[in-house]
C-alpha cells in the first residue's frame, strides 16, 4: 500500500469512528452507503481489504460531502497507522500485556464498544492468525480518544 493509500484508510477510519462511533454498518446507512463497501476501505489485513483508489475516494468525498482531494490529505485526528499485528501477537502472548490492553481499553473505548472488544480479543486467542480481527483491534485503539488526563 502506497503512503496516499495509508492517508486515505486512516481518514476513512477516523470518520467511521468519530461519525458513528466506530460502527462501518452505521456510517454506510448515514451517508447511503453498503456497509461492505465501508469495510473493503477501512479494515486492515484481511481478505476483502483494498487500496482504496482515486474513483473510490471521490465516492466518499461526494457521500460524506467533503472537499474533493481532502481524503487525500490526513484529516484533523486522524492516525497514520502502521501494522500493528506483530504488536498485538506480543500482547496476546503476554498475561501482563493483556491487562495492560483491557486496562487501556476500559478507559478509552466506549462502553457500548467493550462487548466487541472482548470479542476480538477471544477470537484472537482463539486463532492468532486472523489477520482480520487482529488489524480491527489494533484500529480500534489506535482510534480510540485518549483519556483525559487530571
Amino acid at each position: 500500500m502506497n503512503k496516499i493509500e495509508a492517508i486515505r484508510r486512516a481518514n476513512l477510519q477516523h470518520l467511521v469512528w468519530t461519525e458513528a462511533e466506530g460502527n462501518a454498518t452505521k456510517f454506510a446507512s448515514k451517508y447511503g452507503m453498503h456497509q461492505s463497501h465501508v469495510n473493503r476501505y477501512a479494515a486492515e489485513h484481511c481478505e476483502s481489504s483494498k487500496p482504496m483508489g482515486n474513483l473510490a475516494a471521490r465516492n466518499f468525498e461526494r457521500r460524506i460531502g467533503l472537499e474533493q482531494g481532502a481524503l487525500d490529505r490526513l484529516l484533523p485526528g486522524a492516525k497514520l497507522g502502521n501494522d500493528n499485528t506483530d504488536a498485538v501477537r506480543t500482547v496476546l502472548s503476554d498475561p501482563e500485556l493483556i491487562a495492560q490492553v483491557i486496562g487501556r481499553a476500559i478507559v478509552v473505548i466506549p462502553d457500548h464498544q467493550m462487548e466487541m472488544f472482548e470479542a476480538l480479543l477471544r477470537m484472537i486467542r482463539a486463532n492468532p492468525k486472523d489477520g482480520s480481527s487482529m488489524g480491527f483491534l489494533s484500529s480500534m485503539i489506535r482510534n480510540a480518544p485518549s483519556p483525559a488526563l487530571p
